[in-house]
C-alpha cells in the first residue's frame, strides 16, 4: 500500500471513531449453492450384461447446504467496522451408484457429505445511512474443524445376498479461504436491525487423514477385524510406491492429498443487536 494512502486511511479511522464507536452482535441463518465443481470424486456406473461398462462423471461440490452464523463487530467509524464471525456449515450429501447387470454382480452406493466450523475475521464498509443501510464485507475464512464422510454400501447379488456397509471419516488440517458479502440492514430501532445479504465463500478442504468408523457385514460389526492399514489413511504430498515391500498392517496406508470444493454462493438472513455507544 502507498504510504500516503496508508496515512490517510489511519487519519480517517481515527477521526471517524470519535463520532461513532459501537459494539454489535448478529445471528443469522442461510443456505448456499455450491460452485467450483470437481468431476473426479464420484462416478455413476453400470456393468452391462455383455461385460462392458458405462461410466458417468458427476459434478461434486460440498458447498451446497445450510449454515448458522454469529458475528461480533466493532464500528471504527460511521463507515467502517471490523467483525469476527463464527459459522457452522452443513453440506447436503452427494450420491453416486455403480450398478451391475451381471448375474451375481455387486452393486455399490456412495454418499459424500461434509461440515465445517469456521472463523471469519472481516472488514465491513457502509455509507452509514439511518434507516436502510447497505454494506459490503470482505474477510478470510479459517475452517478450524472441517470433516467429511463417505458412506459406502456394497450389495452382492448372490444366494446369500450379503451386504457390506462402511463409513469413512476425513479429518485433520485446516481450510483457508475468503468470504465476500453484500447486503443491507434495516434499522428497526436504535438497538435492533434486521439484515439480508448475498454471500460468497471461496474455500476448499484438503484432509490430512481418514478412518473407517463403521464396517458391517450383513449388519454385523466387523470393524475390530480390520488392521490399522485397512482402517486408517494418511494423506501426503509426495508418495513413493515400493512394489517389493509388504505393507505394515499396524501402520496407516498413505495416499496422495486431494482438495474437496466447499465454495458456494447463497443468501443469509438475521438480526443485529447494537450496544455500547
Amino acid at each position: 500500500m502507498n504510504k500516503s494512502i496508508y496515512i490517510a486511511l489511519m487519519l480517517f479511522l481515527a477521526f471517524g471513531s470519535a463520532s461513532a464507536q459501537k459494539f454489535n452482535a448478529t445471528i443469522g441463518i442461510g443456505g448456499a449453492l455450491g460452485v467450483g465443481y470437481d468431476y473426479n470424486l464420484l462416478l455413476n456406473g453400470t456393468t452391462n450384461n455383455s461385460g462392458s461398462f458405462t461410466m458417468e462423471s458427476l459434478p461434486v461440490s460440498l458447498g451446497t447446504g445450510f449454515n448458522v452464523t454469529a458475528r461480533f463487530g466493532y464500528s471504527l467509524s460511521k463507515y467502517i467496522g471490523i467483525e469476527l464471525g463464527m459459522g457452522q456449515f452443513i453440506s447436503l450429501s452427494k450420491n453416486a451408484e455403480w450398478i451391475s447387470e451381471l448375474e451375481g454382480g455387486t452393486d455399490y452406493d456412495y454418499k459424500l457429505k461434509g461440515r465445517m466450523l469456521s472463523i471469519v475475521p472481516s472488514v465491513l464498509i457502509t455509507p452509514g445511512l439511518e434507516k436502510l443501510n447497505p454494506y459490503a464485507r470482505v474477510g478470510m475464512i479459517v475452517g478450524v474443524l472441517p470433516v467429511m464422510y463417505l458412506a459406502t454400501v456394497e450389495t452382492r447379488a448372490t444366494t446369500t445376498n450379503d451386504k457390506t456397509e462402511s463409513l469413512e471419516k476425513f479429518t485433520g488440517r485446516m481450510a483457508i479461504g475468503f468470504q465476500a458479502s453484500a447486503g443491507a440492514e434495516y434499522n428497526v430501532s436504535d438497538l435492533i436491525a434486521v439484515y439480508a445479504e448475498v454471500n460468497f465463500n471461496g474455500i476448499s478442504y484438503t484432509p490430512g487423514k481418514s478412518e473407517l468408523t463403521v464396517y458391517e457385514v450383513d449388519d454385523v460389526d466387523q470393524l475390530d477385524q480390520l488392521t490399522v492399514y485397512e482402517k486408517e489413511t494418511t494423506f501426503v504430498k509426495t508418495l513413493t510406491y515400493d512394489y517389493g515391500s509388504i505393507p505394515d498392517p499396524d501402520k496407516p496406508r498413505e495416499e496422495l492429498r486431494y482438495s474437496y470444493p466447499f465454495s458456494g454462493i447463497g443468501m443469509n438472513f438475521g438480526v443485529k443487536f447494537k450496544f455500547g455507544k
